[in-house]
């Protein structure tokens, strides 16, 4: 690993020894690549898309810290790494998820894809529901959800939606109207989204 960080330091570093360093599961060469200036939006795109670290596990970690850190972070980085991580166990998906759903870059599609995920666990759905960049029908989904399905987690859902600053007003009022007609489980929800 020494070896490595004073190889980074060289004048002759190329683009490519840049992607590999990046995969380095030494965290100090990782950071060393992910600073340095020739790492660019290309070199992270090669990162996002790698499915195997040096070491040869998924490279979620080094993927995770390149998406915090990086100043060259595009919503293309954010959908390639869930690609590249739907491609890989349940446990790198899930912490893919994780960082992609509270990225303040991902996309409304990207957004949209993940809701809709049947493996997206309910607190990533929440999160989801709060990114500003959530497409309104995503928040009408969760709402009909919530008026359909009586449960806690749909509830949960709705009320998340309700408060979101692009939940459509006339969607609120269909809610309003459809629990004094129906009551039920609904009821709570219109009282939360009047609130």
């Amino acid at each position: 690993p020494n070896e490595r960080t004073m190889a980074l330091r060289l004048g002759t570093v190329t683009p490519r020894n840049l992607q590999t360093a990046a995969l380095s599961s030494d965290p100090a060469v990782v950071q060393m690549a992910l600073e340095h200036p020739l790492f660019g939006a290309a070199e992270g795109l090669s990162l996002m898309h790698a499915t195997a670290g040096q070491d040869g596990l998924p490279p979620i970690r080094q993927q995770l810290e390149f998406l915090s850190k990086h100043p060259t972070v595009e919503p293309f980085h954010l959908s390639a790494l869930m690609g590249s991580a739907r491609n890989s166990s349940p446990e790198v998906l899930q912490q893919a998820t994780g960082v992609v759903s509270r990225h303040p870059q991902t996309p409304d599609v990207l957004l949209r894809s993940m809701y809709q995920d049947p493996v997206t666990s309910h607190a990533d759905r929440l999160s989801i529901l709060q990114h500003p960049n959530v497409p309104e029908d995503v928040l009408s989904q969760a709402l009909q959800a919530g008026i359909t399905i009586p449960s806690a987690e749909a509830a949960a859902l709705a009320n998340t939606a309700l408060v979101h600053p692009k939940m459509p007003p006339e969607e609120i009022g269909k809610l309003v109207r459809l629990a004094a007609d129906r009551g039920g489980h609904v009821l709570p929800i219109a009282e939360h989204a009047l609130a």
